[in-house]
């Protein structure tokens, strides 16, 4: 660029000197005042072109460099910013996690619990069917069944409880009995003679499986053992000194003669 200016200051030099006219009296030629005066000028239009080239060179340096710090920033942000999500993703992850892992804790601990109380429930019901409490064993058997409806064990034990104490009502009722007489049978486990002698006492269910009863009657100290028919209208009994006989439910035989004394054979 210094060049050019130097060559366009020559030119316009003898450019000039040209434009003297020949027949001129007097040509003046270029003093050395006029010289140094052009190269000054040269001189500062060179140092004038440097500054403005340093400062356009500073100022392409400058946008690149902001540029180059605006990409730098964006890059920055960006990274921030994925680096944000993934600490997002992680702690929700991290809380999914830990949900599932008390939810599944939770869970065992109920699946824990509820096998525990279902193995005290069977654990009562077999415990009062053989203490022949068939209501309590029918309750705890079906609260089994609450926890585990399809358990095979509480189902047979709610089945036998439910069939020991259909038998075992079954004796309620009053009764045409040994020797003329009649018995009434009370749910609460009360026994009463109607009879010449009047009698009482208590009875018990002992083995509905076998359909059994077991009566104490407190006069005379007889214990009869009863066997209850299918359709439940008649027993067969025998009591603690081997005398047979068989009893029926009031109503159910009016066609029928009364009961025979076995002791007189009639």
């Amino acid at each position: 660029m210094n060049r050019v200016i130097s060559n366009l200051v020559l030119l316009t030099l003898f450019s000039w000197m040209l434009l003297i006219p020949a027949n001129s009296v007097r040509a003046e030629a270029p003093t050395d005042e006029v010289f140094q005066e052009i190269e000054r000028q040269i001189k500062q239009q060179e140092a004038e072109q440097a500054e403005a080239n340093r400062k356009a060179a500073e100022e392409i340096k400058r946008k690149a460099e902001e540029q180059e710090a605006g990409r730098k920033a964006a890059e920055a942000q960006i990274r921030a910013e994925e680096a944000r999500q993934h600490a997002e993703q992680e702690a929700r992850a991290a809380a999914e996690a830990e949900a599932q892992r008390k939810e599944e804790e939770s869970r065992l601990l109920r699946e824990q619990q509820q096998r525990e109380q279902f193995s005290q429930y069977m654990q009562n019901g077999d415990l009062a069917i053989n203490k022949k409490g068939y209501p309590e064993a029918l309750l705890a058997y079906t609260q089994a069944l609450e926890i585990f409806p399809n358990d095979s064990a509480a189902l047979s034990g709610q089945s036998r409880a439910q069939e020991y104490l259909s038998v075992c009502a079954a004796l309620v009722g009053e009764w045409d009995w040994f020797f003329g007489t009649s018995a009434i049978v009370s749910a609460d486990g009360k026994l009463q003679a109607i009879a010449l002698i009047p009698n009482q006492g208590t009875w018990e269910c002992t083995d509905p499986s076998q359909r059994k009863f077991t009566l104490n009657w407190e006069v005379g100290g007889w214990v009869d053992t009863a066997t209850l028919s299918i359709d439940g209208n008649t027993v067969d009994v025998i009591n603690n000194i081997g005398i047979r006989f068989q009893g029926w439910r009031k109503g159910t035989r009016s066609e029928q003669p009364a009961p025979k004394n076995p002791l007189l054979g009639n």
